[in-house]
């Protein structure tokens, strides 16, 4: 114990102070003061991070990983409308299944169409070049097939207005009012636009005229089974008539609308 007594000299015991206050203070420091890029993911505990600690808009765009977003890393109601940005989304698989589900009631179904005007062209060398030449105006479309009207000004005098049907589907059926094949019997791509013809009206100058059935007036069958049948109504003005131009307004004009059922085979 004497032995002991006569180390502890005052010199011996301010080292001894001053070494302990220097690993103390040096702890202290690392603790308060972790180097940069020092905590990564294995120095974090599980569930760490909790939404308490995240500052307001701290997770950004950026700061997400492609993909990493999956829909068991959504909570219930965490990302509502108004998180996201709709302009970045695509189609998503229900809305591609109902694209999918309204492009095939064209095919399947019925459809309608309402009153469309179409001012007459101007005529032309011959009736062939006149109708090239005028604007279609689609009343329906059907698998591969087309129904569209014209309306031309005759270099004879009349307003006429015809309806027509083409198809992309070569070797298809038709039977109309003005238009069936015997002998060549079959509609193709390349069959002349004046041999397609449904039907037409026409009148001369200050006169106008409807023509407007209710039952099948054509059907049409594709080679791959796709079956078009319906009506349609024609009215036709040339010029302005002495009562007023009411629903045709002025002008040399038509009017086409009419209605279709089809199957797809």
């Amino acid at each position: 114990m004497r032995a002991l007594r006569s180390r502890l000299t005052y010199a011996n015991v301010m080292s001894t102070i001053a070494v302990f206050l220097v690993l103390g203070g040096a702890t202290a420091f690392a603790a308060s003061q972790l180097a940069k890029n020092s905590v990564g993911a294995k120095q974090l505990k599980k569930n760490a991070v909790t939404a308490a600690k995240l500052k307001k808009n701290a997770v950004t765009a950026s700061k997400i990983a492609k993909g990493a977003i999956t829909a068991e890393k959504i909570r219930n109601g965490a990302v509502t409308g108004a998180k996201v940005d709709t302009a970045t989304l695509g189609t998503v698989p229900s809305a591609a299944t109902a694209a999918r589900a309204e492009t095939a009631a064209t095919f399947a179904g019925y459809a309608r169409r309402g009153v469309v005007r179409a001012t007459a062209a101007p005529p032309l060398a011959s009736e062939e070049a006149t109708y090239a030449a005028a604007p279609e105006v689609t009343l329906f479309s059907v698998g591969p097939f087309t129904i569209y009207g014209k309306c031309v000004n005759l270099n004879t005098g009349e307003v006429e207005g015809t309806v027509f049907i083409k198809t992309s589907e070569s070797g298809a059926i038709l039977d109309s009012t003005q238009a069936g094949f015997e002998g060549n019997p079959f509609l193709n791509a390349d069959t002349p636009e004046l041999e397609r013809e449904l039907n037409n009206d026409d009148v001369f100058n200050g006169q106008a005229t409807y023509f407007g059935v209710d039952s099948p007036e054509f059907t049409a069958i594709a080679p791959s089974g796709v079956t078009v049948r319906g009506d349609f109504q024609i009215g036709v003005k040339k010029g302005n008539l002495p009562g007023g131009n009411g629903l045709y307004g002025p002008g040399d004009v038509c009017l086409f609308a009419g209605e279709v059922t089809a199957l797809n085979g």
